[in-house]
């Protein structure tokens, strides 16, 4: 019986399965961010102080986060997505 040796070393099958496991988890993250119903911060530009209008008189504010910034919860906020609320 006689052993043959593989054309690939150990090492080099486990860094490379180590990368496509790195590679699955991050397009695994990807995806998961590109099916969350809430824009990112950075896309809509929030800042988190008062520019021109806040977070509090937008059409979009709960008493308490923005429906449609990710992580958005400060009412002095702002960001490009701002839409003034009817006035009561």
């Amino acid at each position: 019986m006689t052993i043959e040796k593989s054309p690939i070393s150990r090492r080099a099958a486990l860094t490379s399965g180590g990368a496509a496991v790195l590679a699955t988890a991050a397009a695994t993250t990807s995806a998961a961010a590109q099916n969350s119903p809430y824009a990112d911060k950075d896309t809509v530009g929030y800042i988190a102080e008062p520019y021109v209008e806040q977070c509090s008189t937008c059409l979009h504010w709960n008493n308490s986060a923005c429906r449609v910034v990710d992580d958005a919860d400060n009412p002095n906020g702002w960001c490009q997505a701002h839409t003034a609320a009817a006035a009561a």
